[in-house]
């Protein structure tokens, strides 16, 4: 493979079916309808010029190319699905399905749909208290961080809710697990979860992280918090909610992330450490975030976005800040960042798709990982998103100068092995 710049590069089948999110029997089926078109100069191994395929993903992604749209990446679904390996229970499925098809059946504002349930929650908690709240003068509270953290809710001009939505107050929702995000990841439609890179992890995946990396007293980051599982579940763990931290680019995740932590500190009157910035673009540059005054962190923990389709400016941004990372893949900017946002001797924990192992197009990434980490372990998962059928991995590694004749294990399939880092 020519590497010398993107002009002449060129990239073979599983590197074009991983850029792409679709099938090998898929690739070849547009090549014979001549979607695509093979480098015949090539002998052997089928190779494809880099251009061609990021051209045709930005064509399919645009709609230009509808009919081919509807196989890859799912960026243009309208389609509601419930992520039914986020719910704790089965229970908690169905109940989410009535939500859904509540706002659905009365075209209700998804926003208020979210702030009905999250009165309803805090109120199931005793953390605030109303009779029919329409609007925020109308609720009593537990402390002045959770009031504080309302208003964006009511803003702007205060709500007044129609008795579809004064109804979701009298469900009876689960005390546990992160039942903001699966409300709110089920009234997303799938082709914006598509085009974000945005799909929330099983919760048996997030507690085995948490359990094997958080300790009370752990400073830890998620990159990329959404509406905060990994937070939630360090959250059982840690004693001071401030050394609990999360960024993420959309505004409504973090503000019921923010609310949700509230929720599990009751006795606590803070100010939840989430924001809405963009932790590739925008953590460094405000003076808020900059590299000074941001503490370096003891544990990372994320599913960082898979594929999410950046616009020409932030890509043009990404390559200058981030030059040796060539694939503009979100994942491996995001592992990028949060190697420098890490302690000496800090973890670092992402559940990953398998193809960052052996893809050509993630060697930039692997590469940084070798000179910068020493490999804790690589767990295989199988497919574990609904609707995703990318193979998964969760992959650990502690931020220290590498031994490369240090050892590792590889898991897969119940069966273990150890595998030298130098390898």
């Amino acid at each position: 493979m020519n590497n010398s710049g993107n002009t002449s590069r060129t990239i073979d089948l599983q590197e074009v079916v991983s850029l792409l999110g679709v099938s090998s029997a898929t690739v070849r089926n547009w090549i014979r309808h001549n979607y695509l078109v093979p480098d015949n100069k090539s002998t052997g191994e089928m190779l494809f010029d880099y251009l061609q395929i990021t051209g045709l993903k930005d064509k399919i992604t645009s709609g230009e190319i509808s009919r081919l749209g509807k196989r890859a990446n799912k960026q243009q679904s309208n389609v509601k699905f419930i992520p039914e390996e986020y719910a704790d229970s089965r229970d908690d499925v169905v109940l989410v399905q009535q939500i859904v098809d509540l706002q659905k059946n009365h075209s209700l504002n998804i926003k208020y749909v979210l702030l009905a349930v999250i009165l309803n929650f805090l109120k199931s908690k005793g953390l605030v208290g109303y009779l029919k709240p329409r609007n925020l003068d109308q609720i009593t509270f537990h402390n002045a961080a959770i009031q504080k953290e309302l208003k964006w809710w009511f803003e702007p001009g205060g709500v007044f809710f129609e008795n579809e939505y004064l109804n979701l107050l009298e469900y009876d929702l689960p005390q546990s697990g992160d039942i903001f995000g699966l409300v709110y990841q089920s009234l997303s439609v799938e082709g914006g979860k598509s085009k974000a890179g945005s799909y929330y992890s099983p919760k048996q995946v997030v507690d085995a992280i948490v359990d094997d990396h958080i300790t009370a007293d752990s400073l830890v980051l998620d990159p990329c918090c959404g509406t905060g599982q990994f937070l939630l579940a360090a959250a059982d763990i840690i004693d001071d909610p401030t050394k609990i931290w999360g960024f993420d680019i959309d505004e409504m995740a973090v503000r019921l992330a923010r609310v949700s932590i509230l929720s599990r500190f009751p006795n606590h009157n803070f100010i939840p450490q989430i924001f809405c910035k963009n932790t590739l673009l925008d953590v460094d540059s405000e003076e808020l975030f900059s590299q000074d005054n941001l503490p370096r962190f003891d544990v990372i923990i994320t599913n960082p976005p898979w594929g999410a389709h950046f616009s020409q400016l932030d890509t043009d941004k990404l390559q200058r800040l981030y030059p040796s990372i060539r694939s503009n893949e979100a994942f491996s900017y995001f592992i990028f960042k949060s190697m420098r946002l890490l302690k000496s001797d800090g973890v670092l924990s992402f559940i990953l798709p398998e193809s960052i192992l052996n893809i050509k197009t993630h060697k930039d990434i692997r590469q940084v990982i070798l000179e910068q980490a020493k490999i804790i372990d690589i767990k295989h998962l199988d497919r574990v998103f609904k609707n995703v059928f990318t193979p998964v991995i969760r992959l650990d590694v502690q931020k220290c100068i590498p031994n490369p004749a240090s050892t590792f294990a590889v898991e897969k399939n119940g069966i273990s092995h150890t595998v030298v880092q130098s390898r």
